[in-house]
């Protein structure tokens, strides 16, 4: 068997891998897509990975998984525990989550850090364990075998939490499909996703960093939380170096995160997204709520985060039954959850350049020159991000997002997709 689906489709979720039998299947890393290869010498050409692949037929989708879902529900919500909601991106409900299915014996995964700096998908069986899962990574993870884990686990009667991307969702619902396994036990959550950037980019842009400032990395933060949260989210980032020194600024003046924020160097397949629609996938969608207030006043102080939280099955209606005493929460309108998010039901834009960005790497030009050529050195990109950032701060986040959401009202409502979730619901 010489491939699986076709390469732009393939979203790297590792399906395909978790099911051969045979450890025919590896991942590779590219800088327009991670994709499966086959070992031909192992491959015994049983056509699993073919039937598991959600890209191929959108197994996932149309699994018994579905027959709990119901019209979203939309929440506002921070952990009422403030010194863990100072680690936390937003308002710390992935860790609300966590810590209740820790508490069943379960057992939780998600991405963490490893000590190369690559992101893989983790399992967590302690609330000490968790603290690696928290933060946001903004670059793709793998998967590696944790499909065979969560199954293993869900065999032996156990609560499993699993926190991803929806591809990889989508990828472990038909894994479980397929193998049959009983996941009355299975939560699922999946992240709101802009787009994945290949770790390719991601460790060859950190040995330039490293190399151009002279120092050594310990630690990554992709979402430094070092300020007040406001409407607009504001996204700073932070290197520590191994002698513990912090350097910090906004993540638009970093070459690789404000290639991310431009959406200039995701996998090909993130800008054709099946995932990034209504209804979700998962039980539970976890974003940051941008934009919270412009359209409806909230009534809690969220000065310390605020996440955004769906409620996308019963199942996941019922778990958030025993979660809410410990978080301060209010229900928000589905409209203005979609107005701001505008991944939550429609792909990211694929920019111009963003070919030719990923060429000119493979091509091996350095991160400097594609800082210069693209990204935050070019002039004309540096003055509307500063623009950007001065606005705020001369109006203030709560009046800006109000303007926005007047100014985009009927240009960007997401009217479409309110009309396709009313007809799933209605059929």
């Amino acid at each position: 068997m010489e491939t699986i689906t076709e390469k732009s489709k393939c979203s790297g979720c590792s399906a395909c891998q978790n099911i051969c039998p045979k450890g025919a299947i590896s991942m590779r890393h590219e800088p327009e897509s991670t994709y499966p290869c086959i070992d031909p010498a192992k491959c015994v050409e049983c056509g699993l990975c073919v039937k598991v692949c959600p890209a191929n037929k959108g197994s996932a989708r149309e699994s018994k998984t579905d027959t709990g879902k119901i019209y979203p529900i939309v929440y506002a919500c921070r952990l009422k525990d403030n010194e863990m909601i100072k680690t936390s991106t937003s308002g710390g409900a992935f860790i609300a989550l966590a810590k209740k299915a820790i508490s069943m014996g379960g057992v939780v995964f998600g991405a963490v850090w490893e000590k190369d700096f690559r992101v893989t998908i983790s399992s967590a069986q302690t609330n000490a364990e968790l603290t690696a899962m928290q933060g946001s990574k903004y670059v793709e993870s793998n998967v590696q075998f944790s499909f065979r884990e969560t199954a293993a686990a869900l065999k032996e009667g156990k609560v499993c939490l699993y926190t991803a991307l929806p591809c990889q969702i989508a990828g472990l619902l038909s894994y479980l499909t397929m193998r049959k396994i009983n996941c009355e036990n299975l939560y699922t959550a999946d992240l709101v996703c802009h787009g994945t950037p290949s770790e390719v980019l991601y460790l060859s842009y950190l040995k330039h960093y490293e190399a151009s400032k002279n120092v050594k990395l310990r630690q990554v933060n992709h979402r430094y939380k070092n300020k007040n949260w406001n409407s607009l989210v504001p996204i700073d980032c932070a290197y520590i170096s191994k002698n513990g020194k912090k350097k910090a600024f906004a993540a638009f003046k970093d070459g690789y995160l404000n290639g991310f924020l431009q959406g200039k160097i995701y996998k090909d397949g993130c800008y054709d997204c099946s995932y990034a629609s209504m209804p979700r996938i998962a039980d539970f969608t976890l974003a940051d709520f941008t934009g919270l207030g412009a359209a409806k006043k909230y009534k809690n102080n969220y000065k310390a985060g605020v996440s955004q939280l769906i409620i996308n099955t019963q199942k996941g209606k019922s778990f958030f039954e025993t979660i809410k005493d410990d978080l301060i929460f209010e229900e928000r309108e589905l409209y203005e959850a979609l107005f701001f998010n505008r991944q939550l039901w429609k792909p990211s834009r694929k920019p111009k350049d963003a070919d030719n960005i990923r060429q000119d790497f493979k091509n091996g030009m350095t991160w400097e020159i594609l800082r210069k050529k693209y990204l935050d050195k070019n002039p004309k990109n540096r003055m509307i991000q500063l623009i950007k950032d001065m606005i705020p701060r001369i109006f203030g986040a709560h009046l800006t997002v109000k303007v926005m959401f007047y100014l985009k009202k009927k240009k960007m409502a997401p009217d479409e997709a309110l009309e396709k979730l009313n007809a799933y619901f209605n059929k």
